[in-house]
C-alpha cells in the first residue's frame, strides 16, 4: 500500500511540473500580446491554462504554438494597423537586416583570412544590420539618424566588398541598401540582445570555414541564411506578414543577384542535364518569391479581421 501510494505521489509531482512549465509559459507568451487590453490577455491566459490543464504533453504543445501564432498576429496588427503598405515596407527593411547578416557572414565563410579590406566591410555591414534594427544607442544614434548611419555603413560595405572582387556579397549589399531605403524599420526598436545577434552571427562562417574549408562554409551559409530562414519566415507569415515579406524580399535578391545569371547559363547552355538542373533552380525560386507574396497577402487579410 505505502509503495503504491509512493508511486502515485511520484507519477503525480512529474505530471505536476510539467504543468508548472506549461503555466509558465502561457503567462510568458501572453506578457507579449500587443496593441490589446488586460482582459484580452486574462481571458486567453485562462482559456489556455483551462485546455491544458487535463491534456498531454502533445496537445499542451499545440496550444502554446497557437499562442505563439496569436502573438505574432498581434504584434503586426499593433505595429502596422493591418495597413499592406506598412507591412510591406517593414518586411523589405528587416529583409534588408538579413541580407547584410547573410552578406558578412559569406565574407568571413570564404575567406577564412580575409584581407583587411574585407574584414573592415564584414564589420560595417554587420553594424549596419544592428543600426538598422533601432537598437537603442547603437553606435550613439537613435531614431532617424540610426537609419542614416545603417544606410551609410551598409553602403561602404558594399563598397569595400565589390572593390575587394566579392561581386555576389557586393549585389546582395547593394538590394540591402535599396531596402534599407525604401523600407520603414518597425516602430518597436529592438532589444540589445538583438543587435549583439546580429552583430556577433555573421563572425561564425570564420570557424565553419577554418573546420570544413571555404567553399563548403560559404555554400552552408548561403543555402541557411538565404534558404532556410527565408522558408521558415515563410512559414511564420501565416500569421505575421512582415516575415513573409521579409523571407520575399530574400528571395528576390538572389534571384536578381545570382539566379538570373543562372537563367541565361541555363538558356545558353546546351540541353542536357546542366541544363535542366539549372532551368529547376530557377524556377524553384521564382516560385518560391510567388509563394512568398501569396503568403502575405492572405496573412494581411487575416490580421485585419483578428
Amino acid at each position: 500500500m505505502s509503495g503504491d501510494g509512493g508511486s502515485d505521489g511520484a507519477r503525480g509531482l512529474r505530471g505536476a511540473c510539467p504543468l508548472r512549465a506549461y503555466e509558465r509559459a502561457v503567462g510568458r507568451l501572453t506578457g507579449w500580446l500587443e496593441g490589446v487590453g488586460p482582459e484580452f490577455r486574462h481571458e486567453v491566459a485562462l482559456t489556455a491554462r483551462e485546455l491544458g490543464s487535463g491534456a498531454g504533453t502533445r496537445d499542451r504543445c499545440g496550444e502554446l504554438a497557437a499562442l505563439c501564432g496569436l502573438v505574432l498576429r498581434t504584434r503586426s496588427r499593433h505595429r502596422t494597423g493591418g495597413a499592406a503598405s506598412l507591412v510591406w515596407r517593414q518586411g523589405v527593411h528587416l529583409g534588408a537586416v538579413l541580407l547584410l547578416v547573410a552578406a558578412a557572414a559569406r565574407i568571413w565563410a570564404d575567406r577564412p583570412a580575409p584581407t583587411p579590406v574585407l574584414a573592415a566591410s564584414a564589420v560595417a555591414l554587420a553594424l549596419a544590420g544592428a543600426c538598422a534594427l533601432g537598437v537603442p544607442g547603437a553606435l550613439g544614434t537613435s531614431g532617424a539618424a540610426g537609419r542614416v548611419v545603417a544606410v551609410l555603413l551598409a553602403g561602404a560595405g558594399a563598397t569595400g566588398a565589390l572593390a575587394a572582387g566579392a561581386d555576389g556579397v557586393g549585389g546582395a549589399c547593394a538590394v540591402a541598401v535599396a531596402g534599407l531605403c525604401a523600407g520603414m524599420p518597425p516602430p518597436v526598436r529592438a532589444r540589445w540582445g538583438s543587435g549583439v545577434a546580429v552583430a556577433l552571427v555573421p563572425c561564425a562562417g570564420w570557424p565553419l570555414a577554418l573546420a570544413v574549408g571555404s567553399e563548403a562554409a560559404g555554400a552552408a551559409v548561403s543555402v541557411a541564411l538565404t534558404g532556410v530562414v527565408p522558408a521558415a519566415l515563410l512559414v511564420l507569415g501565416w500569421y505575421d506578414p512582415r516575415l513573409a515579406a521579409m523571407g520575399a524580399t530574400v528571395w528576390c535578391a538572389r534571384l536578381v543577384v545570382s539566379d538570373l545569371g543562372a537563367l541565361g547559363e541555363a538558356l545558353a547552355a546546351p540541353l542536357g542535364a546542366e541544363r535542366r538542373v539549372l532551368l529547376l533552380r530557377w524556377l524553384l525560386m521564382g516560385s518560391g518569391l510567388v509563394l512568398a507574396w501569396l503568403v502575405t497577402r492572405r496573412s494581411i487579410r487575416e490580421s485585419v479581421r483578428l
